[in-house]
């Protein structure tokens, strides 16, 4: 029975710095998140040159024929597209970047 006493009160109170320590546990996730983000910002660059073709494109656009009107059509609906798929890149890229944020905050812990 003393022996099982002698260990208990001889046992270390492990903490999560312990078993941490040594490895960055979240370097792949921030690496990632980082990627990410670069990867979005590319994506936004080319979403908004698209955006400015396609709004000089709308800008001398005439009505005096079906077609010409059916083109109108088109390139709005691309535009409408673009504009929902730019958003959606916001939100991705702005989700990433809280997610680096808070694996940053943990691996400084």
């Amino acid at each position: 029975m003393r022996n099982i006493t002698n260990r208990i009160t001889m046992a270390k109170k492990i903490s999560s710095r312990d078993i941490f320590s040594q490895e960055d546990i979240f370097k792949g996730i921030r690496d990632s998140a980082k990627q990410t983000i670069k990867m979005m910002n590319d994506l936004q660059k080319e979403v908004t040159e698209t955006a400015n073709a396609l709004k000089k494109s709308i800008g001398g656009a005439k009505f005096d024929s079906a077609k010409a009107i059916k083109n109108v059509v088109d390139v709005t609906q691309k535009a409408n597209k673009l504009k929902k798929e730019s958003i959606q890149i916001d939100k991705l890229k702005k989700d990433a970047m809280i997610k680096r944020r808070r694996h940053s905050k943990r691996s400084k812990r």
